[in-house]
């Protein structure tokens, strides 16, 4: 596993990182749909706000964070990423745009299905990067594919009482937590976020820790921050997508209202771990609660971890401007390769070279292979196909000549060319693959229907 990862580390720093689209809020879900939540969401968020933390303030804190206002716009004025929660000074008020919590509320949907059904919870970052990186105009309708859709999540998903209870519980503690950090600035009085970056960082590392605090005295686990803290990692702006660690630091000085940092992550971790059984004491099986809220460590660990290096935020930069929505189809845990839907029911094809689906690997030079998925359309002399590898996607077309395959490959803005020699009952090839103008620079290609 860890040769696999060298490898795509060296191919996507070979590539390079594709420039970062704007992205389009108003296209993620229609105004109607939008409107309908605002006349829902809420009154349940206020209900869990009065009777779960307010109730737990202490007389001091109450004084100290004095009057303000919830408050749900459609999508908060100057909004620039799908996950955005803030607090304001003047007037004084935390801002949960409906937008933002619609989208947690189908990433928590989606996480549980795919939970309870044994698939990976890789396509649901994966679709958060394509949103990150890619242009609404290129999909179908010009707008952003719901989350639901694009994951491809049955209708009726929450007629299962499993999904219907984790989804909420992700959703309510999630929430909880964002409401919490937000009463932390008002409690501690911050400033804007027009401050030096150091102060910034400090600021977010005080409201983590009351929001903490705050949920260790109402003794629930805030089982739904990892999906909050990985939806903001994939869908904001990082280290990644930055030429220079001055350009980075002024954007987190003047743009991000709450940089995340692996220092930051990693003290959230550090308090679930030293309280777990405060946590856990509201659940009904404590020491199965013990358990999730050290996995939920674990996850966290596993996101300080991508904030802490750069290059695989830059293959996270490549996976969206790869992905493609058929590559979103819902595949086994522990599968790094999606199986494209439309080859769910087809039969093998026989007798024709480069026609049909074909499983192989690729390499780099003498690193480890990764395990690729290909499909391969042909007509007369003609072949086009697609192929992915778990953390990249690209298209293929070529001709072919005495066995032969040349084709052209690209992701994104990369490309390349590469050369097949099929054997004689056309079931598996080997070749070589190369950047730019050259068919063998980049390294051996094979596959096998």
């Amino acid at each position: 596993m860890r040769n696999r990862f060298l490898f795509i580390i060296l191919l996507i720093l070979a590539c390079g990182v594709l420039p970062l689209h704007a992205s389009y809020l108003e296209k993620f879900y229609p105004e109607s749909t939008l409107q309908y939540w605002q006349s829902r969401y809420p009154k349940n968020v206020r209900w869990n706000f009065e009777h779960l933390l307010m109730k737990n303030l202490t007389p001091k804190e109450r004084q100290s964070i004095g009057s303000f206002d919830l408050q749900f716009p459609l999508i908060a004025s100057g909004q620039k990423s799908p996950i955005n929660f803030y607090a304001t000074n003047q007037p004084r008020g935390i801002i949960l745009p409906i937008l933002s919590i619609k989208l947690l509320d189908d990433v928590a949907i989606a996480s549980a299905w795919l939970l309870f059904n044994s698939y990976s919870q890789d396509t649901i970052y994966n679709y958060m990067s394509m949103m990150k990186y890619k242009n609404p105009q290129t999909f179908p309708g010009k707008k952003f594919p719901p989350p639901l859709e694009a994951l491809q999540i049955p209708n009726d998903a929450l007629n299962d009482e499993r999904v219907d209870s984790l989804s909420q519980k992700i959703l309510k503690s999630a929430i909880i937590f964002i409401m919490a950090h937000e009463l932390g600035h008002l409690y501690y009085h911050h400033p804007g976020y027009d401050i030096p970056l150091d102060q910034a960082r400090q600021n977010e590392l005080q409201a983590d820790n009351f929001a903490m605090e705050l949920m260790r005295r109402i003794g629930v686990a805030p089982i739904g921050i990892t999906q909050f803290f990985m939806a903001t990692l994939f869908l904001s702006k990082h280290r990644g997508d930055f030429t220079s660690d001055a350009q980075w630091e002024n954007y987190l000085r003047t743009q991000s209202t709450h940089p995340l940092s692996p220092e930051r992550i990693r003290a959230l971790s550090l308090k679930l771990r030293t309280h777990t059984t405060d946590f856990a004491r509201t659940e009904p099986d404590i020491r199965k609660a013990v358990v999730q809220i050290n996995y939920m460590a674990n996850q966290l660990d596993a996101i300080a971890d991508i904030l802490a290096n750069h290059d695989t935020q830059k293959s996270i930069a490549h996976i969206g401007i790869t992905m493609e929505l058929e590559y979103l189809t819902p595949r086994p845990e522990g599968s790094i390769v999606p199986q494209l839907k439309s080859l769910k029911s087809e039969s093998p094809t026989t007798g024709q070279a480069f026609s049909g689906q074909y499983k192989g690997e690729f390499t780099i030079g003498n690193n480890a292979g990764v395990e690729i998925s290909m499909r391969f359309e042909r007509s007369g002399q003609k072949v086009t196909g697609t192929y992915t590898y778990g953390l990249g996607a690209g298209k293929i077309k070529g001709i072919v000549e005495n066995n032969l395959l040349n084709f052209q490959w690209q992701e994104g803005d990369s490309y390349g060319q590469g050369l097949f020699k099929t054997s004689k009952d056309g079931d598996q090839f080997n070749g070589t693959w190369g950047y730019n103008q050259s068919s063998n620079n980049g390294g051996n290609w094979s596959g096998r229907r």
